[in-house]
């Protein structure tokens, strides 16, 4: 800042000295060849100032677009919001296509007539005589099964859930058909894949053992279809997930069961005019093997759940950068170095797969750009944040702040509601230093990385379906409360000083006096240095700029004298510059407008020789 000097003071001690010394001289005298120049030495001619009180608002100087923020809790703080949106998380779903199954053949071979015809076959109350009997063959097929496009956030399977999965066991039993009108197929029970969620067409199944009980049933055709349908397979099951590749393998078979005639089925080309069975006819007849044939086979297995593992990458999360391109000349300037005593990254998630019992993962770095250079700042716990309820709110700082960020932010052009009133404080002990250089960066980049869904188990996990994006709100939130560590800058020129009176003053020193007072939460030290008419620095025979000191250092709360020095070979003085410089903060009062650094009454005493032609 400039400040303009009233010099008729100045002027009127030094005029009042030169009027002196001409009033003793005789005009009578014929002075021409006399070297008529005077000079006298001038012992502390003060020259009184006065300096409005200087606030911390006239310091950092605010515009209406600046990036620091007067806050409606009478603190300073630098503000940046806004909010981001993943892409929409989905895991596909997978198809194994249906498995060619080698179906089984065997020849069934008659059991001994007599033997078979002593047993009875009992059908509610009737009694009837069997004549002939077959065992099922206990022969296997395998079931083998496979997918090769499994989403890699597939990790392991526990179970699978599918759509209209069915599996048909088809029995043919040929070489009766010209005998018996229908076949008996007694005690049968098959062996199929275990742990399945299925409901049969016909009898039960039992998941335990992977048995199909049918028990008795008769067929005209010679011929049992039997389908399965399927909702569910498990580990139980066969099923197996490696390298992404999905499989199940399992076998089938009859496990009991026979194929039986009796009396009442017979056809009537071996009985007599009234009916009677022709044993002897029959027996000829009956073939001592039948053919038979097993064929299962299953639909595509359209995988739509899965209950195992998970885990998955969340991408498409951007926040744009910080860009910090209007800030007060005080912050932002050679020699200033600004680190913040508790700067606050607050951060809104959502979680869309809360309710599935899953947690998010991320975590965060800044990155700030400062002339070509680049620094980057990470969270203290290195697995970053944990999102693990629906909604999750987060302040990340170097400690918890004594009231969370409660304001409104811009979203595509709507202002909305941001309140951490709740949130969860998780250390960032770096975020301190993220401003910290000789000048503030030009930008910060806020990244979230990994964010992920760490490996965990899920039920019932839905494939193929759009589920949602995960999703929020973000504010970087700063106060201006240093660290002892950080530097402010902050100067204030007082010129317009010269005339021809001062013009031939060779100051030989200076002493600034004052009555210093301050609020700051931080402590100041103070060096003057004159200038000339051209607003330069004045510099010694060797070229060095001439400097004053301070006699102490200015400390918060603080009310007393002060006096800074200044000597050497000073011509052509127009002002000083007094120059403050801010450091060794408290590190927790934030920085307000209201807060103050003084100087009153301000006495500059000059001492040196004043040269003046008479």
């Amino acid at each position: 800042m400039k400040k303009r000097f009233c010099k008729n003071r100045l002027a009127l001690g030094l005029a009042t000295v030169a009027v002196a010394l001409a009033s003793c001289m005789n005009n009578d005298y014929d002075l021409s060849d006399i070297d008529s120049t005077v000079g006298i030495n001038v012992n502390d001619l003060t020259i009184p100032l006065n300096l409005d009180r200087i606030t911390l608002d006239a310091m950092l100087d605010l515009d209406e677009n600046s990036q620091i923020k007067k806050m409606d809790n009478g603190e300073y703080a630098i503000v940046e919001s806004g909010t981001y949106r993943s892409n929409t998380i989905q895991v596909p779903s997978f198809t194994a296509a249906a498995p060619s199954i080698t179906p089984i053949e065997a020849q069934l071979t008659l059991k001994d007539f007599a033997q078979a015809a002593s047993r009875r076959y009992r059908a509610g109350q009737s009694t009837d005589t069997r004549l002939a009997a077959y065992d099922i063959s206990n022969k296997s097929t395998e079931i083998n099964v496979q997918a090769d496009n499994v989403s890699e956030y597939i990790v392991d399977l526990d179970d699978i859930t599918a759509t209209g999965l069915q599996a048909r066991l088809q029995l043919l039993f040929d070489g009766l058909q010209g005998i018996a009108k229908e076949i008996k197929i007694e005690d049968l029970t098959i062996d199929f894949i275990p742990g399945l969620q299925a409901t049969p067409s016909i009898g039960t199944y039992d998941a335990a053992t992977g048995k199909i009980n049918i028990g008795n049933v008769s067929t005209t055709t010679h011929r049992l279809d039997i389908a399965l349908n399927v909702e569910k397979a498990g580990r139980a099951s066969g099923i197996r997930l490696e390298n992404h590749v999905f499989s199940l393998s399992s076998a089938c078979h009859v496990a009991s069961g026979s194929i039986n005639i009796y009396e009442s089925d017979v056809l009537p080309a071996y009985r007599d005019n009234n009916g009677n069975l022709n044993l002897e006819a029959f027996k000829n007849a009956v073939p001592q093997n039948v053919h038979y044939v097993c064929a299962p086979t299953m639909t595509d297995i359209n995988v739509e759940k899965f209950s195992g593992d998970i885990k998955y990458d969340i991408d498409g999360i951007s926040i744009d950068p910080v860009e910090l391109n209007d800030i007060p000349d005080a912050l932002n300037q050679e020699g200033t170095d600004i680190r913040m005593a508790n700067p606050q990254l607050y951060l809104e998630a959502s979680n869309p797969l809360y309710g599935y019992g899953l947690k998010a993962q991320a975590n965060l770095k800044l990155t700030s750009h400062t002339a070509g250079k680049s620094s980057s700042y990470t969270l203290d716990n290195p697995e970053g944040v944990v999102i693990d309820k629906a909604d999750n709110k987060y302040c990340l700082s170097p400690y918890k702040p004594g009231n969370y960020y409660v304001g409104t932010i811009e979203s595509n052009g709507e202002k909305i509601t941001a309140d951490f009133t709740n949130a969860m404080q998780q250390g960032f002990t770096q975020l301190s230093n993220v401003l910290s250089g000789e000048k503030i960066p030009e930008s910060i980049d806020i990244d979230v990385v990994d964010p992920r869904i760490p490996q965990q188990k899920v039920t019932d996990f839905q494939l193929g379906k759009d589920i949602a994006p995960v999703e929020g709100k973000w504010v970087f939130y700063a106060p201006l409360q240093l660290t002892p560590e950080s530097k402010i800058k902050y100067s204030e020129t007082i010129d317009g000083w010269n005339d021809e009176d001062l013009d031939a003053l060779t100051i030989k020193k200076i002493n600034v006096l004052a009555d210093c007072s301050t609020d700051l939460p931080i402590s100041a030290t103070f060096t003057v240095y004159p200038i000339d008419t051209e607003g330069k620095r004045i510099c010694d025979e060797n070229g060095n700029p001439i400097v004053g000191t301070i006699d102490k250092t200015i400390t918060k709360d603080m009310s007393e004298p002060i006096v800074i020095a200044i000597e050497g070979n000073i011509r052509h003085l127009d002002g000083i510059v007094i120059e403050a410089r801010l450091d060794n903060a408290d590190g927790q009062t934030p920085l307000k407008p209201t807060q103050t650094i003084a100087l009153e009454n301000i006495k500059v005493k000059v001492s040196g020789t004043y040269e003046k032609e008479l």
